[in-house]
């Protein structure tokens, strides 16, 4: 992949949900139970040719492969200097919590430059800081800080269902009820996940050629 045109990578919605479907099978094996035993286990298990942990780890690879493109993304977004994009995911990376208010006053936009009469306030509450930015990037921004938080998200969605369905149940109970509940095609964090990881991919691609674009026109211009 040509740091020039990264665009040989397809998001594929049915592979990234069979891959998040691991993660969250071993997220909730990790925290119903012992992370610690539980990763030295699978390990052993693996290693052993278990099929149904070397299937896990199969699938947990497609999840690999678009963190991996991601982040090709943005090393080519550092070698082309596209700075102010990268300080906001710096931000977001930084962020364990998110909060989205309008606003109703002049202001320019982190992101582009544009100065604009209404937009959204991104608020990071924990160290009272936040950045204005139009309303078109505000999803690329709920999508990208989704992705970065996945485990954490998914993690307390374990907590909640241990606090109410986890009196007098075991371990290995409470795993399978955990994941026969909502480890499903149709389940809503499955939705949301797969939306924010094609989202993010998209943006990124498109900024790039975008960028690209101008480049060619700025040296055609130069040439004349």
């Amino acid at each position: 992949m040509s740091s020039s045109a990264p665009v040989d990578f397809v998001f594929e919605e049915q592979k990234f949900r069979t891959g998040y479907k691991a993660l969250q099978y071993i997220i909730s094996c990790k925290t119903i139970g012992d992370a610690a035993a539980y990763d030295l286990f699978f390990e052993k298990q693996c290693q052993e040719g278990n099929e149904e942990a070397l299937r896990l780890q199969a699938d947990m690879t497609h999840i690999d492969a678009i963190d991996t493109f991601i982040n090709h993304l943005l090393d080519v977004f550092s070698k082309k200097k596209i700075s102010k994009v990268l300080t906001i995911i710096k931000w977001i990376r930084g962020m364990t919590s998110l909060h989205v208010t309008e606003q109703h006053f002049f202001a320019v936009c982190a992101l582009d430059g544009v100065v604009m009469r209404t937009g959204v306030q991104i608020h990071d509450s924990e160290k009272n800081v936040h950045i204005t930015v139009q309303h078109k990037y505000k999803y690329f921004i709920l999508a990208f800080w989704l992705i970065t938080n996945i485990q954490s998200i998914c993690q307390q969605r374990i907590h909640s269902f241990v606090r109410i369905n986890g009196r007098d149940k075991s371990i290995q109970v409470l795993i399978q009820s955990f994941n026969e509940t909502f480890n499903t095609d149709d389940d809503e964090y499955t939705r949301v996940f797969s939306w924010a990881y094609d989202m993010v991919c998209s943006c990124l691609v498109q900024t790039i050629q975008q960028h690209n674009a101008q480049m060619h026109c700025t040296e055609a211009v130069s040439a004349m």
